[in-house]
């Protein structure tokens, strides 16, 4: 078993002490250090120094060894003797009650009553232990219907929620508007939850930051043609987003580039990673070459294949393993590693205009990291991507504070 020493814990203001670990060494390291070098006792789950163990050899601390069992003051029922004198659901329903009196107490009778039942249906549906943990997420909104309750001298319906607070058609308002839904305070409506989710959507893509100041006016005037196109019922405003967000993908694409503009160079390489894109992004590439002269001509773009490298397979093995062998090289171009690997790992080919970055990876939760292109998924091994991590971190300052999951 390996265990934290001070000096890698990165903690400089913390307390060390001569402390004794289970290998019988001794060493200057902190008391949180020391903690983790502790075995988890088997029955309570603390951390604590194992007094005996059990037939299967897991640590038991000195409490749960000699005591066994407890039985809580509370509701009588008999817990583990290390988690101390009451049970853990009692304690983490102690908590909720205060938590939940606390809160109240900034409420009006609009919504007081509202919220206790709520925590009660929560508790019910997730369990104690949840609901003590995350009911304090819920505060701020029921604190915004609070004040919206006031201002129109009722309970609001579904539709004045979204009208004052568009972005709660997110996940994270999904259980509150459940319960309102379930008391029958609101009526949830999918189209009007649509709508909301559809201009919340806009509105972000809307503020969007370029480094290229032209191309926020160019969005801004694509988004004014789209909308007078809105306003005559020619499209549906999942088109608007849809269109907006094709649109603004590819602008952020062409800022990789030496020459920031649309070009077909360009355009052809965002297809060839993007090939399902073609379709909305037929519409923006029209109104850049009507209203900005840009020579796009989208249909003139073949369909994305694959291709094999030029270069062959021992040489793009040899480079490879120079590479990894080494510490990142700051000298290396981002772009040149990912034509190495691919070339190496999945034997393709990536074109010049093509630009490839850590946003690329995806993560599944079975199979690892992949890249998806040309409407393909192509696995890479962990070590590959911490690499190329690594590299554009040296290369984008951006990236200072991107760390891999």
């Amino acid at each position: 078993m390996k265990y934290q020493q001070y000096k890698s814990c990165k903690n400089t203001t913390a307390k060390t002490s001569y402390s004794k670990l289970k290998d019988v060494t001794k060493k200057y390291i902190c008391r949180s250090c020391y903690q983790k070098s502790l075995p988890t006792c088997n029955s309570c789950g603390y951390r604590r120094r194992p007094f005996s163990y059990t037939l299967q050899k897991k640590a038991l601390c000195r409490i749960c060894s000699i005591e066994v069992i407890r039985i809580c003051k509370r509701c009588k029922r008999h817990f583990p003797a290390g988690k101390g004198k009451i049970c853990s659901d009692c304690i983490f329903k102690k908590n909720l009650d205060q938590k939940v009196s606390k809160i109240v107490s900034f409420l009006s009778p609009y919504t007081n009553v509202c919220f206790v039942e709520f925590a009660k249906w929560l508790k019910n549906k997730r369990g104690v232990n949840f609901t003590s943990v995350y009911i304090e997420n819920y505060q701020e909104y029921f604190l915004k219907i609070d004040i919206l309750c006031q201002s129109i001298k009722r309970f609001p319906t579904y539709n004045d929620l979204l009208n004052a607070y568009p972005y709660a058609t997110s996940k994270s308002y999904f259980l509150i508007h459940t319960f309102l839904e379930h008391k029958k305070l609101i009526q949830v409506d999918k189209k009007v939850q649509e709508k909301y989710a559809n201009l919340n959507l806009i509105n972000k893509l809307l503020s969007t930051s370029f480094t290229t100041s032209s191309f926020h006016y160019i969005l801004k005037n694509y988004y004014q043609k789209l909308q007078s196109k809105l306003n005559n019922s020619s499209i549906s405003l999942l088109t608007v987003r849809l269109s907006l967000s094709s649109a603004v993908r590819y602008l952020q694409y062409c800022e990789y580039f030496i020459k920031v503009e649309p070009s077909m160079y360009t355009l052809e390489g965002y297809l060839w990673i993007y090939p399902g894109q073609r379709s909305s992004l037929t519409a923006f590439t029209n109104f850049l070459r009507d209203q900005y002269d840009y020579n796009l001509i989208i249909t003139n773009i073949k369909k994305a294949s694959l291709s094999r490298p030029r270069v062959s397979h021992q040489i793009l093995h040899k480079r490879l393993t120079k590479i990894m062998q080494k510490p990142v090289d700051k000298f290396l171009k981002v772009q040149s590693f990912y034509k190495i690997i691919f070339g190496y790992l999945h034997w393709i080919s990536i074109p010049n205009n093509v630009y490839l970055s850590y946003k690329n990876i995806k993560q599944d939760s079975k199979k690892g990291f992949y890249i998806q292109m040309c409407t393909q998924k192509f696995y890479l091994p962990k070590e590959i991507v911490e690499y190329a991590i690594n590299l554009e971190k040296i290369h984008t300052s951006q990236l200072q504070e991107y760390t891999l999951s």
